[in-house]
C-alpha cells in the first residue's frame, strides 16, 4: 500500500496549503478484488486536498495487518501461458497437476469476465 510522506508542520508539502483534520476511504487491491476502508483517519490539504496518513497509528497498523493477512491468504496461482489455435477458435490449456489440484475436468462450467484488454477471468461456476 502506498503511504504520503509524514507531514509534521501542518501545511501541504506540494502547495504549502493547510492541513486540516479528516477522513476518507482507502482502497487496496487485493487479488484483483477492491477492500475499501472506509473512515481512515488523515490530514487533508484545504487548497489541493491531498491526503497524509499517520503510517504509525493503531488504524493504519491495523489496516496492515489485515492487508497483509488478505495478500498471503489470495497470493493463489499464477502462470503465463501461450494461447493455442484449434478449428478458429483460441485455445487456453490448463496444466494437469492444475487440473488435479483443483478438482477441474470437462464438466466442469467456467464464467469467462473480461475487465479490459489486460484482464480476463475465469471463475468455476
Amino acid at each position: 500500500m502506498q503511504r504520503k510522506r509524514k507531514n509534521m508542520m501542518g501545511t501541504c508539502i506540494w502547495c504549502k496549503g493547510k492541513l486540516k483534520d479528516g477522513e476518507t476511504d482507502i482502497e487496496v487491491n487485493i487479488a484483483g478484488e477492491v477492500v475499501i476502508f472506509p473512515g481512515i483517519k488523515c490530514k487533508i490539504c484545504s487548497e489541493c486536498g491531498e491526503k497524509y496518513y499517520d503510517a504509525d497509528s493503531e488504524q493504519q497498523k491495523h489496516i496492515d495487518e489485515i492487508t497483509h493477512r488478505l495478500h498471503t491468504h489470495y497470493k493463489g496461482l499464477h502462470l503465463r501461458r501461450k494461447l493455442s489455435r484449434s478449428g478458429g477458435t483460441l485455445l487456453l490449456r490448463i496444466p494437469r497437476d492444475v487440473e488435479r489440484e483443483y478438482g477441474l475436468n470437462e464438466n466442469i462450467e467456467v464464467e469467462i469476465s473480461a475487465y479490459d484488454k489486460k484482464k480476463i477471468v475465469v471463475e468455476v461456476v
